[in-house]
């Protein structure tokens, strides 16, 4: 149960858009669509709630909740979205297992590529914080412990959330994989999204017209591997992430958008 509330609150939410399907110590060149996004999805001062549903039965009972929220500041006198990931479970089964999760990354303004990873771990007994720069012209990571060879693409956990928010989609068909580079608990990985089409989806807080996605999964400890994940994200022009849904290999899990603040477009994909 401490597993599955962990990847429930922590995994599906925050790499729904990086999961990942093989490793990689020398990391293939990105095709040059994906190494630099234009803005035009979030904006500062966004805030976005979701809530967290675990089944075993069939039957859906809220475990945990994550906010995403992004300020307009400057890392090294120059212009970031500093965008940050606060996971949590809910207080009823912190004596279970008690997950107090930040994520945050610092995005170039100008291509949404990180320059700044932090992460500061609280889940059970465990605690863990992790500082990553990422020098993207000199192709490079640098952490306490190791400087990383790279190439000028590539993203974290919440730098891959919103430069895939801002993908053009208009430019796949039903079926393409969207491929990605992404650095993670000190490796690189390759992985992929495969853009699944649209359709309408309902969810505990509302429907909405979506764009689907289906992320390659890993095989492990929760998850059974291969494209069992699906994301719907709105079929506007704030491609936010409305409702995220898995099986486990014990049950299965749904992720909501609970509410919305501060976007940049009218949430028109709402019905």
């Amino acid at each position: 149960m401490n597993k599955i509330l962990k990847y429930i609150i922590i995994a599906l939410p925050i790499t729904a858009f990086t999961t990942i399907n093989n490793t990689s110590k020398s990391i293939q060149p990105l095709p040059v669509d994906v190494c630099a996004f234009k803005n035009t999805t979030f904006k500062n001062g966004e805030k976005l709630i979701y809530k967290a549903f675990y089944s075993v039965s069939g039957i859906y009972v809220a475990a945990g909740e994550l906010e995403l929220s992004t300020k307009l500041t400057k890392y090294l006198n120059k212009p970031v979205y500093q965008v940050t990931g606060n996971a949590k479970t809910l207080s009823s089964y912190d004596f279970i297992f008690k997950v107090r999760d930040v994520y945050t990354s610092y995005l170039d303004t100008a291509t949404l590529f990180p320059v700044r990873f932090e992460r500061d771990v609280q889940e059970g007994n465990y605690t863990n914080k992790q500082k990553a720069t990422f020098k993207q012209a000199e192709k490079k990571i640098i952490t306490d412990k190791e400087t990383y060879k790279t190439n000028s693409c590539t993203l974290d956990v919440i730098s891959a959330l919103y430069a895939c928010r801002n993908i053009d989609i208009s430019k796949y068909k039903t079926g393409d994989k969207i491929t990605f580079n992404m650095y993670i608990d000190e490796e690189q990985f390759s992985m992929y999204v495969k853009y699944m089409g649209k359709e309408k989806v309902n969810t505990k807080f509302g429907s909405y017209n979506a764009i689907k996605l289906r992320p390659m999964l890993i095989k492990g400890n929760v998850f059974n591997g291969g494209e069992g994940m699906t994301m719907w994200v709105t079929d506007d022009k704030n491609h936010i992430p409305v409702r995220i849904e898995s099986p486990i290999k014990v049950g299965g899990v749904k992720i909501d958008l609970m509410s919305s603040s501060g976007l940049l477009n009218p949430m028109t994909a709402k019905l």
